[in-house]
Order: C-alpha cells, then structure tokens, then sequence
C-alpha cells in the first residue's frame, strides 16, 4: 500500500480551538474532515483508473472504519471493494 505524506498548516491553531469543544463534537468534526479528504481522493483515483468495462473505476470506493479496528482516533480506508463488499 502507498502512503501518502500530507503537511498542514496551521494544524496546532486548529488543534487547539478544536480542543474547546466537546468530544463528541471534536470527534464528529474529525470524522467529518477525513470523509471529505477521502473523497477527494477517491474521486482522484477513480479518474486515473483505466475502463475496459468500469468495474475497477465503480469500486474504488471509501469507508469509515469501525471504532474497534481504528489504530487511530479516527480513520478512513480507500481501496477497492472485491465481490465481497471488502476492501483491498
């Protein structure tokens, strides 16, 4: 899998007025901002992906992942789904 390298700034600003807010606010807005950063880049991905017949294009797809596999806070998972639903 590739990673990807992203530099913010003014990240501690916002940290801290983030931090003013209750948690399940804090929270909701995170999860809010990685949806819509995630859709950028499957919006990205989907434009580079060949089409022969668009399966590939029409999977690539994003998802919140669930709060008991998060390694993180919050995360979201880009891939592609397979005939299961799961993403690789």
């Amino acid at each position: 899998m590739m990673a990807e390298t992203v530099s913010v700034k003014g990240l501690k600003q916002l940290s801290k007025q983030l931090k003013t807010l209750p948690k399940n606010i804090q929270q909701r807005v995170l999860d809010n901002a990685l949806r819509a950063q995630a859709r950028v880049h499957v919006s990205a991905a989907k434009s580079l992906a060949p089409v022969d017949t668009g399966k590939l294009r029409d999977s690539i797809a994003s998802r919140t992942a669930k709060k008991k596999y998060r390694t993180s806070r919050s995360e979201v998972d880009i891939g592609v789904l397979t005939d299961q639903g799961d993403k690789k």
